[in-house]
């Protein structure tokens, strides 16, 4: 697997917690243009088939810990140290 960005880790949690596209461009200040390529770009690494698929793949490979995903503005990978 590809690594992957702050952003994209960011954006990831975002999605986990719920947020719609419109919250999550607000949250990280880019267009919801940029926000759905974000999430292409992401589909791409993780070879996911959706996003919610996306987000099982990251969880699985240690990208983005479950116990984060209330937090989705910290950034980090998710693993512990």
């Amino acid at each position: 697997m590809e690594h992957l960005t702050d952003l994209e880790i960011r954006c990831l949690r975002m999605y986990a917690n719920g947020k719609a596209d419109q919250d999550i461009s607000a949250a990280i200040g880019h267009t919801s243009t940029t926000t759905r390529f974000v999430f292409a770009r992401l589909l791409e690494k993780l070879k996911a088939k959706s996003r919610v698929h996306a987000v099982v793949v990251a969880i699985k490979s240690g990208a983005i810990n479950i116990d984060d995903l209330d937090r989705p503005n910290e950034i980090g990978s998710g693993t512990p140290e």
